[in-house]
């Protein structure tokens, strides 16, 4: 998206092919998540969560919260030496992403990369998926979520245009968390 390059009209493209060879490399210790978050907090406080996802494939996806306030790429040669726990990691803000909902976190990580600032291939896969700004060198202005007011959904809901619950509202991202 626009945005989310560092030069207008001007960004990377990201492509995947997974039409390769079967894996052979898996992750060679695998750990719980809160093992793995504990390994994590020691090296940068400013981690708050961690889930991984597809455990049972041999490139399981770990992704965690930050409190940013530096860019994430001053941390990142930090991380290496988790490289036997982690085949794929991507790092998003703690606020407004709920690291137990794939659906949107997925939305959330391909709206906030530029594929070639953003991405990292050794020692494994690192995906920066956070805002940007200064403290990333990034001059142009990040757009804010796009987010409803209570007020707006309590009258949709009260005319009867909708019928929405917290859980509703949460899970697609109407209301800041």
């Amino acid at each position: 998206l626009d945005h989310s390059s560092s030069e207008q009209f001007v960004g990377g493209k990201l492509g995947v092919d997974a039409t390769g060879d079967m894996v052979v490399h898996s992750v060679q210790l695998p750990l719980s998540d809160s093992e793995l978050l504990g390994h994590f907090k020691d090296i940068d406080d400013s981690i708050v969560d961690l889930r991984q996802y597809y455990t049972d494939t041999k490139n399981p996806i770990t992704i965690i919260t930050i409190d940013k306030s530096k860019s994430i790429k001053e941390d990142l040669e930090k991380f290496y030496g988790l490289t036997k726990h982690i085949k794929l990691l991507i790092i998003v803000d703690r606020a407004n992403n709920d690291i137990d909902d794939p659906y949107m976190l997925v939305w959330r990580v391909v709206n906030n990369i530029d594929a070639q600032r953003d991405i990292s291939l050794e020692p494994f896969i690192t995906v920066d998926a956070t805002n940007k700004s200064e403290v990333d060198g990034f001059d142009r202005e990040w757009p804010g979520d796009t987010l409803c007011t209570k007020e707006v959904l309590d009258s949709l809901q009260g005319r009867g245009l909708i019928d929405i619950d917290q859980q509703f509202i949460r899970r697609f991202g109407l209301l800041k968390f």
